[in-house]
């Protein structure tokens, strides 16, 4: 059976990262084996206390884009504030340029909370479904791993 590639526009709460390089490992390994298969745009936005400015880096191969920005995390209650508005600007203004130039078919959420918020954010803004993905693994009692994937399918 041949399928035509669709072009997936993923939303990550972990990813690799300049701060962490085991952070969403695992979610990067799914990106790459995705990818044989499908077009994969990854966007991720890191806030760290650590960061100075606004920073961006990421590599295209064509069927893997992953784009990472980087913004500085303030402290204190208004900071948290602050944080979460500029956070959700930074996604918001990358997603309608992702959508505009990649023209996604759909997007794809490891985990709701966050970046779930901007899924539903796009499908109202711009009509686009989206797939939400849950992973954990469950240690059974012989000692064998098994992992369960849970989904759900916005319509």
């Amino acid at each position: 059976m041949n399928q035509s590639r669709k072009k997936i526009l993923w939303l990550v709460n972990w990813y690799p990262n300049k701060w962490d390089a085991f952070d969403g490992d695992f979610i990067q390994r799914h990106a790459k084996a995705a990818a044989l298969h499908h077009d994969i745009h990854v966007l991720f936005v890191k806030m760290h206390e650590q960061q100075n400015g606004i920073g961006k880096e990421g590599s295209d191969d064509n069927e893997l884009t992953e784009q990472i920005i980087y913004l500085p995390k303030r402290t204190g209650l208004l900071g948290k504030l602050q944080n979460h508005r500029q956070w959700k600007v930074h996604y918001q203004g990358q997603i309608s340029l992702i959508v505009q130039r990649y023209q996604p078919d759909f997007i794809h959420v490891h985990v709701p909370w966050k970046v779930g918020l901007m899924a539903l954010w796009a499908k109202k803004k711009f009509g686009l479904p989206h797939f939400a993905g849950y992973f954990f693994v469950i240690n059974l009692a012989t000692k064998t791993n098994q992992t369960v994937q849970s989904k759900i399918i916005g319509h």
